[in-house]
């Protein structure tokens, strides 16, 4: 997931940054370890998270055209349940997906110089 997203230049914005990094344990210190490490998280400006399939949500909202069906999906339980459904045959792929497309580099932005 991480590399497809610096891939595509709709997300220059966001900071990649590896789970068990320092950082992620700053952003994400109120998730318990196990939960940490169990699914992809977006951390928002407000200090909001959005976990697995919600922040997958939240990172197609950013590409055009898809916000409005995200939002509809979202605001059904059916939908929502659609979303993580997805998003845990991903999870569960990623070690075969993961081979399809390269490795990205963590950003820098959090890091001190």
């Amino acid at each position: 997931m991480a590399a497809l997203v610096r891939a595509d230049r709709r997300f220059e914005d966001l900071d990649i940054v590896p789970l068990a990094d320092p950082v992620a344990a700053r952003l994400l210190g109120d998730l318990p370890v196990e939960e940490r490490m169990s699914s992809m998280h977006v951390w928002l400006p407000g200090g909001a998270v959005r976990s697995a399939g919600a922040g997958v949500a939240e990172l197609a909202r950013r590409i055009p055209g898809l916000g409005p069906a995200v939002s509809w999906a979202e605001g059904s339980s059916a939908g929502r349940g659609l979303i993580d459904a997805a998003y845990r045959v991903v999870a569960a792929n990623r070690g075969r997906l993961s081979g399809l497309v390269a490795d990205a580099e963590p950003t820098r932005r959090w890091r001190p110089a």
